[in-house]
């Protein structure tokens, strides 16, 4: 899966075609970043990684943090299978922001702006999925 702690290019390339569909809102919140992610294992032990996006597609993922990150994100081993095996993993992503299961934080300046536009970015988005999600319910 790694080569020399970089994701293999063949997987980035897998992840930028899957995501070809995702809401443009998301890649709003973390199409251009620089971040460094914590994800935390069933056993306890948290591995990290660095991650960096461009232009709403992912350019590359690395094993290890790194100081020029502008954003962390910090999720647990169940939310992110969760997230995976959800049948609309962008709906299941944001509720998952919402929520507060996925933890995000400014690390620089632009971080910060970023960070709390995520939070209200979020509830916003929730409250339009959650209102045309009702009126097509409804309306069968």
């Amino acid at each position: 899966m790694f080569n020399n702690g970089k994701l293999k290019q063949e997987i980035v390339d897998s992840i930028n075609q899957d995501i070809q569909d995702v809401p443009e809102q998301i890649f709003e919140l973390f199409g251009n970043d620089r971040i460094n992610l914590y994800l935390t294992l069933e056993n306890g032990a948290v591995r990290d990684y660095y991650s960096e996006t461009r232009k709403n597609r992912l350019v590359g993922l690395w094993q290890g943090v790194r100081d020029e990150a502008t954003i962390e994100v910090r999720l647990n081993e169940q939310t992110l299978d969760q997230i995976i095996e959800a049948g609309d993993p962008a709906k299941e992503f944001l509720e998952k922001l919402d929520s507060g299961e996925i933890k995000h934080n400014g690390l620089t300046l632009e971080g910060h702006v970023k960070s709390g536009a995520v939070g209200v970015s979020t509830k916003i988005i929730s409250i339009i999925t959650g209102t045309i999600n009702f009126f097509f319910g409804f309306l069968g």
